[in-house]
């Protein structure tokens, strides 16, 4: 659940709200809206990090969805059977 707070409490609370802001993205509110967001360095740092890792995951999961397919409009199927030995091979290979 999303922490919101007015900014208010960015001087009534303090520690309240940066304790908050230690585990997630706060948001502080100005006249009842959304205004701003509070969090720390360290916090922030790993959000970004984490949001790099899981977009680079979406692209790679995209491109191999595109791959499969392209290789699908080729006709270059396998049954269960066939694509499980690959992969097999393909893993014995890389031990």
């Amino acid at each position: 659940m999303a922490a919101i707070y007015p900014i208010s409490d960015l001087q009534k609370h303090p520690s309240e709200v940066k304790a908050k802001a230690h585990e997630q993205i706060v948001h502080l509110t100005e006249n009842g809206k959304g205004a701003y967001v509070f969090a720390t360095e360290e916090y922030f740092e790993d959000y970004v990090e984490r949001r790099a890792a899981e977009l680079a995951f979406e692209e790679r999961c995209e491109h191999a969805i595109e791959q499969g397919m392209e290789a699908l409009k080729r006709g270059n199927v396998h049954s269960l059977e066939e694509a499980r030995a690959i992969y097999d091979d393909q893993e014995a290979l890389r031990a």
